[in-house]
């Protein structure tokens, strides 16, 4: 009978702070998942409402599997590094939008995305990960704990993306990683997928 291998200090030191990192994590969002939600639903009403010319349902599409993970094709746009800036609402988009439009002006991001910039972005219930489309070489993890807020928008030509804002060292400046979606489609499922993760692993955490 084979015994089991006794967790050394590290592990165990490891393992004591990941649970309080979700720990911390699941009252940060409970605090925002109500707004999460509310604006999830919306987005898919507006989002059907455009495709179908009517809105046949209020809910919205599960699109988070616990046990696999979601992927989209996204490109790398670039990253603006400890911003003063608040969590990203629907209120304050246009806020920010001026502030892409201002880092693409100064040339931080670009104004039209490279091929060779093209990513793949997985959400699953640790993280989200940007790989390259072939998923051999990892570029970015967003542990969910992280994670502030996501928006898709559409910049001054058009064009969609979407925005990952995550927490940094400073608790009032945060990271905010910007990627190009193909369409506002994308933009809204990648912002529902994540949504349904943070509630899926709460409803978890909570058990």
């Amino acid at each position: 009978m084979l015994r089991k291998r006794k967790k050394s200090e590290g592990e165990y030191r490891e393992e004591s702070e990941r649970k309080q990192a979700e720990l911390f994590w699941l009252k940060e969002q409970e605090a925002q998942q109500h707004t999460w939600d509310q604006q999830a639903e919306l987005d898919y009403q507006d989002l059907a409402h455009k495709q179908q010319g009517r809105v046949e349902d209020s809910s919205y599409p599960e699109l988070f599997d616990y046990k696999k993970t979601s992927n989209y094709n996204v490109t790398y746009m670039g990253v603006m590094m400890g911003l003063n800036f608040q969590p990203i609402t629907e209120t304050g988009k246009s806020d920010f939008v001026e502030q892409i439009d201002l880092a693409q002006r100064q040339g931080r991001i670009p104004w039209v995305a490279n091929v060779e910039d093209a990513r793949t972005l997985t959400i699953s219930r640790h993280e989200v990960k940007i790989t390259d489309t072939h998923k051999l070489q990892v570029y970015h993890r967003h542990t969910l704990h992280k994670i502030v807020g996501i928006i898709y928008f559409e910049d001054a030509f058009g064009k969609y993306m979407l925005s990952l804002q995550m927490r940094t060292d400073n608790p009032i400046c945060f990271d905010f990683f910007i990627y190009g979606v193909n369409n506002e489609s994308d933009g809204k499922n990648i912002c529902l997928t994540l949504a349904q993760a943070f509630e899926t692993i709460q409803k978890k955490l909570r058990c």
